[in-house]
């Protein structure tokens, strides 16, 4: 499982080998063979033992702003493969070769919001015209050719608008008390964008565990290399699996689970209160757990993630950047 601290004022300390939590009055024993992260919000002291227990036992932690934005992570200090990886990265990504793995994910990501809004559009006529202009730049993405310094930002603006036209579908679609105007992350202005902030947050820490243990340098990306200091894979990556936390959030509103004493107003956005949080943590791990059916056989989405990124690191090795044309 993995350990979620949300209350401001909690510790959490060492007791021999194990994890102890304190919350309030209330202290809890937990093996560190029971955890796969921990993740962490603001205003939580842990202990420096806290981190060597983790780092023995091969334990993520993950800390979180107050816009449920992951802003630091410790892991142990080893890749999961050869240097030859990260070399190719950086030669591979900046040409014709990253022109075309970026293609496929983006056509991913967006062949993922087509499918999402056909399942839950009806008949609305508006939502079904967006769809229609979806497809249309997703196929002006396919039939770019060349170099990715030429492309890169007509590739960004032709998915800016596909992401736009999905918003506000998704917007259209939804009780009035919630509909938003379009995307907000840090701070977010409304509760759906909160809620997406806090499940993409949890994504976002799943998806750069893969690409390090294949090996792969975070910060080595393709389309999003012009953000200095930012991780530019992980947020090409990551957008191969953004659907997991489109279906999740949305289902969570349309099912109505979702109420508004979850959500706090600050004057730096809104917040969520810890009751809230745990309706969408339980909500993204029931999406993230199930199983989607590739090729006849149906694979748990984090086995998928965890293969995808040893695909691409093995790729990346087979390359023969002698007679290759890159």
């Amino acid at each position: 499982m993995d350990l979620f601290i949300n209350s401001a004022g909690a510790k959490l300390k060492t007791k021999k080998n194990l994890f102890l939590l304190i919350n309030n009055e209330t202290k809890t024993e937990i093996s560190p063979k029971n955890i796969n992260k921990i993740i962490i919000a603001n205003n939580i002291s842990i202990t420096s033992n806290v981190i060597k227990l983790a780092m023995d036992n091969d334990i993520d932690v993950i800390f979180y702003n107050n816009h449920y934005f992951p802003y630091a992570r410790v892991w142990n200090n080893r890749f999961g493969s050869t240097a030859e990886i990260r070399k190719k990265q950086l030669i591979l990504f900046d040409a014709v070769y990253g022109t075309n793995i970026i293609k496929k994910w983006i056509t991913n990501k967006i062949n993922s919001q087509i499918n999402h809004l056909n399942k839950i559009a009806k008949d609305n006529k508006q939502v079904l015209n967006n769809i229609s202009e979806i497809i249309k730049y997703k196929n002006l993405i396919n039939n770019l050719q060349g170099d990715i310094n030429e492309l890169r930002s007509t590739i960004m603006g032709y998915e800016g608008i596909t992401s736009r036209l999905y918003y506000d579908s998704i917007s259209i679609l939804l009780p009035e008390r919630y509909k938003f105007n379009g995307r907000s992350s840090h701070p977010a202005k409304d509760e759906y964008n909160v809620c997406l902030n806090y499940q993409f947050g949890i994504l976002y820490s799943y998806v750069e565990k893969a690409l390090i243990n294949a090996g792969l340098d975070p910060f080595i990306g393709i389309l999003h290399t012009d953000f200095y200091a930012k991780k530019s894979l992980l947020f090409d990556f990551i957008e191969n699996y953004r659907f997991i936390v489109w279906e999740s959030v949305f289902s969570l509103f349309k099912s109505k689970l979702i109420l508004k004493k979850y959500f706090i107003t600050e004057n730096d956005g809104i917040k969520i209160t810890d009751e809230g949080k745990n309706i969408i943590i339980e909500a993204f791990y029931k999406k993230f757990n199930s199983k989607i059916k590739i090729d006849k056989n149906n694979y748990q989405i984090s086995y998928i993630i965890e293969r995808d990124a040893q695909n691409l690191a093995q790729d990346l090795l087979n390359q023969d950047l002698l007679n290759k044309n890159i």
